[in-house]
């Protein structure tokens, strides 16, 4: 079956649901991460006219912005990466029953910090040993928003994002005697998402949203730590994310290698009068620093960004826009009344 024809069979939340199913249950290899930047961007407009960009580089920022010609101007998606800033921002627009769009945009990043002592200060002690226990601090925040609207009768729009962040020590390695083999925990196991449904059916708008987010952390034996978790679903057609600053601590040792991996989706669909968008810019960026002293962090042949939580912020663009967007719809059917006129 050709694109085209998948995507009008399948149910457009089906779709949207497998984009983010496979993102949060994306394996973590127990081998060493080798350093990428990834972004991507996609937008398909009425199952013909498509545009699919990517980048990858291992030692810079990736980025990503497609607009396919042919497409209205709001039609458009756009991620970029940058060692653990990722941004993703994506817009859709569909005016009549024979329109629809699909579109996904996103960016991963994978990297490794090996954790080592720093020189002692002149006329300082001997420092720290190989091996010896040493604690770090993991902040971040994820904030940004996703929505929906549809405007006539029969038409549909649906958006949503996941996101994810897992840290691992490769060297570590649990129950090998097992039947299935050696496993290694995941120390930082973030997972987050959250959806926009709007439907309208009889000329009434009906929407419907979930979002969850859960932070998980483990020690070397691949037991729970620190658990936190939020949860909310009902009714309404936009979703704003805001994690607040969320920290927890990875308890490692001297000489251990950190795998991190992070990434950040947003999908969406639209069918008939509909919109939908999501706008995660600058919003999902890390910052690993030591809470023991006399510990440095070497990443190797990269430089991660300096990165302050004072860049974060979000303007619920979709929101904005779909009010921008409502007034074009009505533009358009004016101009479709008096042509009949």
């Amino acid at each position: 079956m050709s694109k085209a024809l998948f995507l009008k069979h399948i149910k457009p939340v089906n779709l949207v649901g497998l984009v983010v199913a496979g993102l949060l249950l994306m394996p973590t290899s127990n081998s060493f991460a080798a350093s990428l930047n990834s972004a991507y961007a996609y937008v398909e407009w009425n199952a013909g006219i498509q545009h699919d960009l990517s980048d990858a580089s291992a030692t810079g920022p990736a980025s990503a912005n497609t607009h396919p010609a042919g497409t209205p101007t709001f039609n458009a998606a756009k991620g970029s990466a940058d060692f653990g800033v990722l941004k993703a921002q994506v817009s859709e627009w569909t005016f009549n029953s024979g329109d629809n769009v699909f579109w996904r945009a996103g960016s991963a990043s994978n990297f490794s910090a090996t954790v080592q002592a720093a020189p002692p200060p002149l006329g300082g002690g001997a420092g720290l040993n190989f091996g010896d226990s040493v604690s770090l601090n993991l902040s971040f925040r994820l904030k940004g928003d996703v929505a929906s609207g549809s405007r006539d009768w029969g038409s549909y729009g649906t958006a949503s994002y996941g996101a994810e962040l897992t840290i691992i020590d490769p060297f570590i390695e649990l129950d090998c005697a097992s039947p299935d083999g050696c496993y290694t925990p995941k120390l930082v196991d973030f997972r987050a998402g959250a959806w926009a449904d709007s439907m309208n059916l009889g000329n009434v708008e009906d929407t419907y949203h979930d979002e969850f987010w859960d932070l998980k952390t483990r020690n070397a034996l691949g037991e729970i730590t620190s658990s936190q978790r939020y949860d909310d679903d009902g009714f309404g057609s936009s979703v704003y994310v805001n994690t607040g600053v969320l920290s927890t601590t990875i308890d490692t040792t001297i000489g251990s290698v950190l795998d991190i991996a992070v990434a950040l989706d947003l999908a969406g669909y639209g069918w008939g009068a509909s919109s939908s968008g999501g706008d995660f810019s600058n919003t999902f960026g890390i910052v690993l620093t030591s809470i023991t002293d006399g510990v440095a962090l070497d990443y190797g042949g990269i430089t991660p960004p300096v990165y302050s939580f004072g860049e974060l912020s979000a303007v619920p663009i979709p929101a904005a826009v779909w009010l921008f967007g409502s007034g074009l719809l009505g533009l358009f059917a004016m101009a479709r009344r008096r042509r009949r006129v």
